[in-house]
């Protein structure tokens, strides 16, 4: 899958047509990109069905594809968890019915945010700090490199949802971007979260500082 500039190429799209079958979008089913547009980024695709799906995330390639039953949609975008309002804030129709995703986005942009939202958010970040800390439990048995590279994934996860859950608390506002609430944050986690993308991993030292960081946060609703 490549990028031209910051257009998807026709050939995804006719692969996209491809791997949804013929009857994807006569059933209402929408096909949605959205994430980094840098040449260098993965391919962040949501699908959107009528149908709720067994394996809800796949990776092929550079492809990372969320699948997704409608009325799921409706349910995250209630909490306004970021799986669900960062594909409808920031993605682009690739495949379905422009009035069907026009109709989503709109009933994105309409919720607010609840008590229910902001506990379901902090609850979000705190099973990421849990995951992470699982993998630094795996490091320590295996020194796999692997493990480090999720482990500063959760972390990332984990940020983000403790960072949609204060705003969210604080404002009572509508949804936002996790773009807007990086630049309100620290930079020095991202920056160091970038870095371990790029090169792939830094010293251990770093990650378990981040981890306990983390783990400090969350014992702080």
């Amino acid at each position: 899958f490549l990028w031209r500039g910051r257009q998807v190429t026709s050939d995804v799209v006719s692969c996209m047509r491809f791997m949804l079958g013929s009857s994807f979008v006569a059933a209402g089913g929408v096909a949605v990109q959205y994430g980094s547009r840098k040449a260098d980024s993965d391919l962040d695709i949501m699908v959107v069905q009528e149908n709720a799906v067994a394996t809800p995330k796949m990776a092929v390639g550079r492809l990372d594809l969320f699948v997704v039953a409608m009325s799921d949609l409706v349910a995250l975008s209630e909490l306004l968890d970021p799986a669900a309002t960062e594909p409808v804030l920031t993605g682009d129709l690739l495949l379905g019915c422009p009035d069907r995703w026009q109709a989503t986005t709109r009933f994105c942009a309409s919720v607010r945010a609840s008590d229910a939202a902001v506990s379901h958010l902090r609850t979000q970040s705190a099973r990421s700090v849990n995951t992470a800390e699982q993998w630094w439990r795996r490091f320590e048995i295996s020194a796999c490199m692997t493990a480090l590279r999720w482990l500063a994934q959760c972390l990332a996860f984990a940020r983000s949802y403790r960072l949609f859950a204060d705003y969210y608390s604080r404002t009572g506002g509508e949804p936002i971007t996790l773009a807007r609430l990086r630049t309100q944050d620290d930079g020095s986690f991202w920056s160091w979260y970038e870095m371990t993308k790029r090169s792939g991993a830094c010293e251990p030292g770093a990650y378990l500082r981040n981890l306990q960081d983390a783990k400090a946060l969350a014992e702080h609703p």
